[in-house]
């Protein structure tokens, strides 16, 4: 394969098709190409640049774990949005469930007393009898 004369998508192919036969030169060239794209992406889709930063790294963890699945035919671009979109639903559906969590702390700690204080109140209303 001569990858200086590709072009672009299929010079992605060609390096896919090496990372999916276990090459981490191959692998690592996708990721400084495709970095910036699927960080823009992640911003967009989460609104936050720090967790897209994170969605990011995530994302391309996954794509080297996963790479020896597939056979190097499967278009690179195509498996490259599939994770990140997968990523990203689940980064929001992380997000909104640590929000609703912290929503019922917050709201559980204000209207009610810990338990070591209903403890304590009850045992000195029983003691002043």
């Amino acid at each position: 394969m001569n990858l200086h004369r590709a072009k672009p998508g299929e010079l992605d192919q060609q390096l896919w098709a090496r990372a999916c036969l276990g090459e981490k030169d191959s692998f690592e060239a996708l990721a400084q190409r495709h970095y910036g794209r699927v960080l823009c992406r992640a911003r967009a889709l989460l609104g936050s640049a720090g967790r897209a930063e994170e969605v990011t790294q995530d994302v391309f963890l996954r794509l080297y774990r996963t790479a020896k699945h597939y056979d190097g035919r499967t278009p690179f671009a195509f498996c490259l949005s599939v994770v990140l979109h997968r990523v990203c639903a689940n980064a929001k559906r992380n997000d909104a469930r640590e929000a609703r969590r912290r929503l019922e702390l917050a709201t559980y700690t204000h209207t009610q007393k810990p338990a070591i204080l209903r403890c304590a109140s009850s045992s000195a209303s029983a003691n002043s009898v």
